[in-house]
């Protein structure tokens, strides 16, 4: 029996792609799961959300702008500024909870979350979190203390909320993304590459990867007798001026070019953030991984380790990326005895997350 005939639902979430997408996907399992429950479901996203806009527009979610800051553990000195942006941001939060007044807020942590968690302590308002990581963020580790609930991608993430309740849900992958696998000679065809020849597709994510970039920049013709080559570049990143047969760069994937990418692909190269993981794994992919190094408390190792264990996928740390290391690798991982499968891939994480949203309400515990 319902509560109510209708929730709103306040989404928060660092302004990435790794945050941004799995909170679309939540979004939509949300209004499939509350539609069966007969409940009318309003989203509303706090934060810029920035060059996002436009698809959590296209997902039906409203956006309520809340300033956004960071806290930098290298530097003290420019943290400065993003106290004062704090305090803006959690005004500017507590404004819009007053306004808006959702019954449950759903965290997918990041920066700028934290401002809007504590505004809605004010108000008692249930808590939700999801962790992608293989070790948590500083936003996450902080909101868990008010959480009825954190959801966790990885497994090794869980023995950092000791005493909390937690649930090993997966990672949520855009439902549109996943209705779009198809045979891969094809959609190598619709691509514009030789549908018999291996494709690697190269995924430096929204903001680009310099070091990959400059790999691929620098051995650009040797790979090229290798494979042919898909690059998505991140935005304003160009790697080449010139033209060569079989290689093609794109700064920006919208979701049907990434579904039609993933299909297309024979193996992809990719730092290890968790959204990207996930999504290789979805597909079936071998993944080269090359972590990002400076990555907060280095989770992108931790992440692309706990990944090769179960997935077709090898891990070349940046400082030791280069031709000879990765074709080596390629040639290894050829002779796998494993096959690529889907192994680590949750099918249902957005419909687990959307069903504990929505039956947060009856079991809100303040």
């Amino acid at each position: 029996m319902n509560l109510e005939s209708s929730i709103k639902i306040a989404l928060i979430g660092g302004g990435t792609g790794g945050h941004i997408y799995p909170l679309i996907a939540v979004a939509e399992a949300l209004k499939r799961e509350a539609g069966k429950r007969g409940i009318a479901c309003e989203l509303v996203y706090f934060g810029r959300a920035k060059k996002f806009r436009a698809d959590l527009a296209r997902a039906g979610i409203r956006i309520a702008s809340v300033c956004e800051s960071k806290w930098r553990s290298y530097s003290m000195l420019r943290n400065i500024p993003d106290l004062f942006l704090f305090g803006i941001g959690f005004l500017e939060a507590l404004y819009h909870m007053i306004r808006s007044r959702p019954h449950v807020i759903f965290s997918k942590g990041g920066p700028g979350t934290l401002p809007i968690v504590f505004a809605s302590r004010i108000g008692k308002t249930p808590l939700i979190i999801h962790e992608s990581d293989a070790i948590p963020g500083k936003s996450n580790l902080i909101a868990s203390r008010f959480a009825l609930k954190i959801e966790l991608a990885f497994p090794e993430a869980a023995q950092y909320f000791k005493n909390r309740p937690t649930a090993v849900v997966g990672l949520p992958i855009r439902h549109e993304l996943l209705t779009l696998r198809e045979n891969p000679a094809t959609a190598k065809q619709t691509l514009r590459f030789d549908p018999q020849k291996p494709l690697l597709f190269i995924l430096c994510g929204s903001q680009g990867a310099k070091r990959i970039n400059e790999f691929v920049s620098q051995n650009l013709e040797a790979l090229l007798t290798q494979f042919q080559i898909l690059h998505q570049t991140g935005k304003g990143n160009v790697v080449s001026q010139k033209t060569f047969p079989g290689y093609r760069a794109i700064q920006y994937l919208d979701v049907q070019t990434l579904g039609r990418a993933f299909s297309a692909a024979d193996y992809v190269l990719s730092r290890a953030g968790a959204t990207a993981l996930f999504e290789i794994a979805a597909f079936g992919k071998p993944a080269i991984l090359v972590p990002l190094p400076v990555s907060a408390h280095n989770h992108q190792m931790k992440n692309a380790l706990a990944y090769a264990t179960s997935e077709v996928a090898s891990v070349i740390e940046e400082k030791t990326l280069s031709i000879d290391v990765f074709l080596k690798t390629v040639e290894n991982m050829k002779v796998s005895p494993r096959r690529p499968g889907s192994r680590f891939f949750t099918p249902r994480a957005a419909e687990l997350i959307a069903n504990d949203i929505l039956d947060s309400r009856a079991n809100r515990r303040l």
